[in-house]
């Protein structure tokens, strides 16, 4: 286990929690960079075991999310799909509680008045969580997803203009627009624009291309996807479905 070796000469103390969580953090991104040849578990292990010691550290939270989105886009098996989004989902929850200001003020005031007070730090929790919450109610369908619009949608608004986090936040957001129902907002043409520029941000991705593929057809964009060999687990499970169902953005 990776977190052991932190221990070693260290008079049987806990490390310090910033060198613990660090350490945690760049072993996780190593396996995320070479997740194509490692899978996705060696991604997840250390992020998981730091957390059981410094639950709902921010740095954790939002890789942890990354990681479960990851998951369920790699899972050809519906129901596993949605259960690694739900994860997802919570696991942003629990980030975003360890913020003692928005903790507070979410039950009573709602998410939007909550957002506002969010600490910088726990931003990209909320970013990645959009987007697992978006994925989650794919697999739900329209009534759930009218009924999480709204909380879905502060986050948008409360981030909007953080550049920091507009990666996950755009390609969340363009999966809103283009799968909600047309009485909650749905805006094909906007939702295409964000999706098309989260893929130029990753164009090794084939997912992400599979999504603006979902949601324009386009002939030329399906055979470029016809050339390309997925490598990576969320591309490959992605793709499996895609081609299972011609359905590209879920079930």
């Amino acid at each position: 286990m990776w977190f052991w070796w932190l221990l070693e000469g260290c008079a049987k103390r806990l490390p310090d929690p910033a060198v613990a969580i660090a350490a945690a953090a760049a072993t996780s991104d190593r396996a995320w960079e070479d997740r194509a040849t490692g899978g996705l578990d060696p991604v997840g292990a250390p992020l998981l075991e730091a957390r059981n010691l410094y639950p709902g550290d921010p740095s954790l939270g939002w890789r942890l999310v990354r990681w479960r989105i990851a998951e369920g886009n790699a899972a050809t098996e519906p129901t596993a799909a949605r259960d690694a989004f739900a994860e997802g989902r919570t696991e942003m929850l629990t980030c975003l509680d360890g913020d003692p200001l928005f903790a507070q003020q979410r039950p009573g005031a709602g998410w939007g008045e909550a957002l506002h007070q969010l600490s910088v730090v726990r931003r990209p929790c909320a970013a990645w969580g959009a987007l697992a919450w978006v994925r989650w109610t794919t697999h739900l369908g329209p009534a759930a997803t009218t009924l999480d619009l709204p909380a879905i949608d502060a986050i948008f608004t409360a981030l909007d203009d953080d550049a920091t986090v507009a990666e996950p936040l755009e390609w969340a957001q363009g999966l809103s627009l283009v799968l909600r129902p047309e009485w909650t907002g749905r805006d094909l043409p906007r939702g295409v624009q964000l999706l098309q520029r989260t893929a130029e941000r990753d164009r090794e991705s084939v997912l992400r291309r599979l999504d603006v593929y979902a949601a324009t057809r386009d002939p030329a964009l399906l055979d470029q996807l016809r050339k390309v060999t997925p490598q990576r687990p969320e591309d490959s499970g992605a793709w499996q479905v895609f081609v299972t169902t011609d359905a590209g953005l879920g079930p």
